[in-house]
Formats: C-alpha cells, sequence, structure tokens
C-alpha cells in the first residue's frame, strides 16, 4: 500500500472513531434513546458493531465491517471491543454531563433546502462544527429536522461547548465589531442562547433548564463560504 493510501486509510479510521465516540459518549448516549436502551438492556452494555455500522452517518464514511472494528480498537480512554470481535462498548460508566444546558447555544438561519438524511446534510454538520470549533473545543452539533418523512433540515442547531469560558470567548471577541467592518456573510440571521436539546426518556432526561444568558448574533445574507463567516455576538 503506498504512503497516500495509508495516509487515506488512517484518516478514515481517525472519522469512524470520531464518531463511534460521539455516539458513545457523555454528549450524546442520554439522548440517544435506541443506543440508551441498547447498552442498557444488555447486562454487559455491550452494543453489536454492525448495528453501529448500519447508522446513517456511519454509513456515509464507512460500510466496512472490519475497518470500523479496527478503528475502534483504536479507542484510547472510551471504548473497547469485544473479544470475539463482534460488540463495543464504553469502559467508564457514563458521567453525568456538568451544566450541559449553560453550555448549549441555540443557532438558527442555516440554509433549511436540505434533506435532513443525505450527505449534505451531514457535510453541512461537518461545516457548522468547523465554524464554531474556531472558539473551543465543540462536542457536539445537533441538526434539528421536521417531524415528516422524508425529513428536513429546519436551519437550526444546537451547539454544545465542552465549556462554557469557549462561548463566552467567541462572544467577547467578536461582541464589538463594528458593522461596517464586518464581511458580506452567507446565512441571513442567526439567534442564539443558552438552552437545551431535545430530551428523551433517559435517566439525565429529568432535569431542568436553568437561567441563562442570550447570546445574539448577526450576519448579512450573501453567497461565501462557511470558513469565511465572522459574528457579531453580543450578550444581552
Amino acid at each position: 500500500m503506498s504512503e497516500i493510501q495509508n495516509g487515506d486509510q488512517a484518516d478514515l479510521k481517525n472519522k469512524i472513531l470520531k464518531q463511534v465516540e460521539f455516539y458513545f459518549g457523555d454528549s450524546n448516549l442520554p439522548y440517544d434513546k435506541f443506543l440508551y436502551t441498547l447498552t442498557t438492556t444488555n447486562k454487559d452494555r455491550w452494543v453489536p458493531i454492525n448495528t453501529i455500522a448500519s447508522f446513517k452517518k456511519m454509513k456515509l464514511i464507512s460500510e466496512d465491517i472490519d475497518l470500523i472494528t479496527e478503528a475502534v480498537k483504536e479507542s484510547p480512554e472510551l471504548l473497547e471491543v469485544s473479544e470475539d470481535g463482534l460488540n463495543v462498548r464504553r469502559k467508564t460508566e457514563l458521567v453525568r454531563p456538568e451544566a450541559l444546558f449553560e453550555r448549549t447555544i441555540y443557532a438558527k438561519g442555516f440554509p433549511t433546502e436540505i434533506d435532513g438524511d443525505n450527505k449534505a446534510f451531514f457535510e453541512l454538520q461537518e461545516e457548522i462544527e468547523k465554524m464554531f470549533s474556531e472558539f473551543g473545543k465543540v462536542e457536539a452539533v445537533r441538526m434539528r429536522k421536521t417531524d415528516t418523512k422524508p425529513s428536513k433540515f429546519k436551519g437550526s442547531v444546537f451547539v454544545e461547548y465542552a465549556v462554557l469560558d469557549d462561548a463566552k470567548k467567541a462572544a467577547e471577541q467578536y461582541k464589538d465589531e463594528p458593522n461596517s467592518t464586518r464581511k458580506p456573510k452567507k446565512f441571513n440571521a442567526f439567534a442564539a442562547n443558552f438552552s437545551q436539546p431535545t430530551k428523551t426518556k433517559s435517566s439525565y432526561a429529568q432535569d431542568s433548564v436553568p437561567e441563562g444568558m442570550l447570546l445574539k448574533f448577526s450576519l448579512e445574507k450573501e453567497d461565501t463560504s462557511v470558513e469565511d463567516i465572522k459574528v457579531n455576538w453580543r450578550f444581552v
């Protein structure tokens, strides 16, 4: 195998591992009713790897069960694979996320002409994550979809930061930027506040939503790349 092929394979395995660790992570598992149920109904908490491979986003990354298994085996702390190579589980107990709702920002104004489960939808999710990662580590970007079938993207997301200070840092960076210095932007409007993701019936879904700061920012409509976006944030 060439060095380029080796590099491509390594990149693919990294993407696989990142996605599977997200599925089982503290930010997702308590709110993923299907996966949470699988982990709690099996006394040893094992989940079949072929089930993980059947998830829509995972299928867009890779459908190679052997490669997915190899990638998950490289998880340094979170995951482990069964001896027969057929199942995966967390190595550690699920931890209740601290200040989850305070760290979660609601943002809207993204394009809505996207189906809720296709490749373009997941590519946009990755773009949004990259955009918000400018300000700090993003734990999750939860894309809001319609309840109708086929589902459609609502144009709004929940963005969860690892720490609250990262959201504050983003706000501080742009809150005093005058409108005259801002470049044209792709999306026509954003409004963000510390809010909560959609709840499920998992054990973590009983918490009330605490009071939080309201964070707003706006963008003028123009066809530019997500990478060029700068936002004018302010606390109110």
